[in-house]
C-alpha cells in the first residue's frame, strides 16, 4: 500500500506498508542446514529473511530559499543558498524469526545443530 501527499510550500509527503509472508524448507543458498533429509515436511517453517510487516515513510522540503522563493530571492548568497532541499526517511519493520537449536547430534543425522523436540 502506497499513500503519496505533496502539500504547499514545498512539502511531500510518501508512506508505504508491505505486509509478507516467507516459508520455505531451508534458506541456506543449496538447502544446507537440513536436520532429517529424510522427512523434508519437519524442515518447513518461516524464512530466516521473513519480514512480516515493514512501513518506510520518507519527507521532501523544499527551503524557500533564493531565485523564485519567498526569502533571499536577490543577490549572491540566494545562489549559494538557495534551491536546497532537505530530506529524510523513517524505516520501521518486524523482527526476524528465530530458531532456537542446540549443540550435537541428538538426532543422529550426522549434524551438528539439532532444533529442541
Amino acid at each position: 500500500m502506497k499513500v503519496e501527499r505533496r502539500l504547499t510550500a514545498g512539502l511531500s509527503l510518501l508512506s508505504t506498508y508491505m505486509w509478507s509472508k516467507s516459508i520455505d524448507n531451508s534458506s541456506v543458498p543449496g538447502g544446507g542446514g537440513v536436520q532429517d533429509a529424510r522427512n523434508l515436511a519437519a524442515q518447513r517453517g518461516l524464512s530466516d529473511f521473513d519480514t512480516r510487516h515493514r512501513f518506510v515513510s520518507n519527507f521532501n522540503y523544499a527551503i524557500p530559499l533564493g531565485p523564485g522563493h519567498t526569502f533571499l530571492n536577490s543577490g549572491v548568497l540566494s545562489n549559494v543558498l538557495g534551491s536546497w532541499q532537505m530530506s529524510g526517511i523513517l524505516t520501521v519493520q518486524a523482527g526476524r524469526p528465530v530458531t532456537p537449536s542446540w549443540s550435537g547430534d541428538n538426532s543422529n543425522t550426522g549434524g551438528n545443530s539439532d532444533r529442541p523436540i
